[in-house]
């Protein structure tokens, strides 16, 4: 897969427009920006080794049994058991003031696979939680980035919002992820007929590092798992991490004709 390519032009960061999917109250000061001092948090960085207490794994297991409950019954994933892939393209611009991640902060082209889904599964027709899930490789191992609908301000892009139309949805991390540089959230924002990728502080200014394109349909199915193919330098902190890892393998088993560790070819 490339990873030398240089990256396809794109807008000079900070410069968004108003976008057609931009949310109702959502501030100009929360577009992306690149300028110096927007650093992500001031936390300490990651700690990949970080384990869970008895308390967090406990609450784990509880909620692990819920999502397999949820599954066998639906006859499904828990969350997200309809959606559609696509093959895709990431350029990436970077970043001037780092975050510590290299995908996040060096420029870059990577071929993706991406997943648009819904939630709760119902119809289309029907406001759902949307899902962007995007697949990429680094250093030859599958990646895997999850964002969920909410909104672009510093609150609102915490909060899990219902939404129609995934290409013209906010997509955030909702929660923050543990960087070298501190918190950091990342979000897919749009810009039709494409994404912009951004990261910022929680409560900060997004920042631009690269645009995502979506090139093709693709016919069959794909699980991501954050937790365990996790893009390097993005450490979920506990007790999501636990909570999160126990969702997904139990919601999968009831999920029929998954591809869990495809490469991108």
């Amino acid at each position: 897969m490339p990873t030398d390519t240089p990256p396809s032009p794109v807008s000079a960061p900070g410069a968004l427009a108003e976008r057609p999917g931009e949310q109702p109250g959502d501030r100009p000061s929360d577009r992306p920006s690149d300028r110096p001092g927007d650093r992500p948090g001031a936390r300490p960085a990651a700690r990949p080794g970080e384990r869970p207490s008895a308390a967090v794994a406990g609450l784990a297991r509880v909620v692990g049994a819920a999502f397999g409950l949820v599954a066998r019954v639906r006859g499904a994933k828990a969350l997200h058991p309809t959606g559609s892939l696509h093959r895709g393209r990431v350029h990436r611009s970077g970043l001037t003031d780092p975050t510590g991640v290299g995908w996040l902060d060096t420029p870059g082209t990577d071929e993706v696979v991406v997943r648009l889904s819904r939630a709760g599964g119902f119809p289309s027709a029907l406001p759902d939680v949307l899902g962007l899930a995007l697949r990429t490789e680094v250093d030859g191992n599958p990646a895997d980035l999850l964002l969920s609908t909410a909104g672009r301000a510093p609150v609102s892009r915490h909060v899990l919002r219902f939404r129609r139309d995934p290409h013209r949805a906010v997509y955030t991390s909702v929660t923050p992820y543990r960087a070298p540089a501190g918190l950091v959230m990342v979000a897919a924002l749009p810009a039709p007929p494409a994404f912009d990728l951004v990261v910022a502080a929680p409560r900060g200014a997004w920042r631009r590092f690269g645009r995502l394109e979506l090139t093709a349909d693709l016919a069959d199915d794909l699980s991501f798992d954050p937790v365990r193919n996790p893009i390097p330098g993005l450490v979920l902190p506990e007790p999501l991490a636990s909570m999160r890892a126990a969702s997904y393998r139990r919601s999968r088993s009831g999920r029929s004709g998954a591809f869990p560790g495809r490469s991108i070819k």
